[in-house]
């Protein structure tokens, strides 16, 4: 079981804010230990919450399969194919991933690719399933 840290400064009235405390990986990334502040943990206040943060990991761990879903629709967002080797070749800046209810729960990762570099993806997940991809810069 990961450790996590509640941050209270970035806690909402209705969402308790965690960082993990030792290494995580998201996407494919692992995230150094200097960053993982860049890493959010939203959960509602209503849910259990040493329950939801064992989701969190399991997530996290899902979405390291999800790596054809986000090619192929970023891959039509651009309406070109992408380098056999996009989704491993990502650099992961921060996420953050919200439990709203047990059922209910997304994320938003921001990371870098080759295809832009000087832009910031920031890729927009329901569950599993990627809804949108915006750059950003």
């Amino acid at each position: 079981m990961r450790s996590w840290v509640i941050d209270t400064e970035n806690s909402l009235e209705d969402y308790r804010c965690y960082h993990p405390l030792n290494p995580v990986t998201v996407l494919h990334y692992e995230m150094p230990e200097d960053e993982l502040d860049q890493v959010s943990i939203m959960v509602a206040v209503s849910l259990d919450q040493t329950e939801t943060l064992s989701r969190a990991e399991d997530y996290l761990r899902q979405l390291q399969s999800s790596g054809e879903e986000a090619a192929l629709f970023y891959s039509g967002l651009l309406k070109a194919p992408l380098p056999d080797d996009w989704f491993v070749t990502l650099e992961v800046y921060g996420a953050e991933i919200t439990f709203a209810s047990e059922t209910n729960y997304s994320a938003v990762i921001a990371c870098g690719d080759s295809i832009f570099p000087d832009h910031i993806l920031e890729m927009y997940w329901e569950q599993t399933r990627v809804t949108d991809v915006l750059l950003v810069g």
